[in-house]
């Protein structure tokens, strides 16, 4: 992601090199592309790879819906997260700034970052900027989560600021537990939601937008429960791990020449 996503020069180097390497890794005719949203497809395409007969469309990895389930809201104060590992183009710096404009306003709730900062990421939010967040108090810091069912139970609001994703798994996730999200219009993050019904979305680095979108849904307890039903509705229909597992299999199908696939388990 860094070398599409970066426009330093250690990105654009790193792209440089990277891209000729699709283009050869890419190239042979039998072969399938699995891709997670539309912009994705437009990218490679626009590095001169033809995908005729070799695209396929799979809207995210998946969640298992037994296991990511609707919860009620826990008890107040409301809890916004951000489920994401600790990068800046993952919009770490804007959720902070957004907090820290709710919190001059007089608000209540609590901001949470749960997830760590990767080493050796060129990307990864600097220790120093952390120390200095930590000491503000304007966030949480909750690490590393291995328990992420447990996270949305805990959450009213699900944040992602990302500057660009390929179908992010934490969103679909926090639709199919129910939960309101605010995330931005970018590729990606665009695709995993229905705007207005399941979350809404702001512009990538927009500070003052995504804190006016925070603030709507934390005052708004039927809101949040509306958004959180329709996003449960939206992963039981185009996320759960059976569909996806059936389209890549029949994907898999499609190579090796054989036909008739079973039912979609669903």
């Amino acid at each position: 992601g860094f070398a599409f996503t970066s426009n330093s020069l250690k990105g654009r180097m790193i792209g440089l090199f990277v891209r000729p390497l699709y283009r050869l890794a890419l190239g042979h005719k039998s072969q399938r592309i699995i891709f997670q949203n539309e912009h994705d497809r437009a990218m490679l395409q626009s590095l001169g790879l033809d995908l005729s007969g070799k695209a396929e469309m799979v809207r995210g990895s998946g969640v298992d819906l037994e296991i990511f389930k609707p919860t009620p809201e826990p008890e107040s104060p409301v809890t916004v997260i951000v489920p994401s590992r600790l990068l800046r183009d993952k919009g770490i710096a804007e959720f902070v700034e957004a907090a820290r404009i709710l919190k001059r306003e007089g608000s209540t709730a609590r901001f949470v970052l749960a997830g760590d900062a990767p080493k050796g990421n060129p990307d990864t939010v600097k220790s120093a900027l952390l120390d200095t967040w930590k000491t503000e108090g304007v966030v949480e810091f909750w690490g590393f989560c291995s328990d992420m069912p447990d996270v949305f139970r805990q959450a009213h609001i699900i944040v992602l600021p990302s500057y660009r994703e390929g179908l992010p798994k934490a969103l679909i996730e926090a639709a199919a537990c129910a939960r309101p999200v605010v995330t931005t219009d970018t590729p990606g993050c665009r695709d995993a939601i229905v705007e207005n019904e399941t979350g809404r979305l702001v512009p990538v680095r927009d500070v003052a937008a995504l804190a006016n979108a925070m603030r709507g849904l934390i005052d708004d307890k039927a809101t949040r429960l509306r958004m959180g039903a329709a996003g449960r509705h939206l992963a039981e229909q185009e996320f759960s791990i059976g569909h996806v597992t059936h389209r890549h299999l029949e994907i898999y199908r499609s190579l090796s020449g054989q036909s008739n696939p079973p039912h979609n388990p669903g």
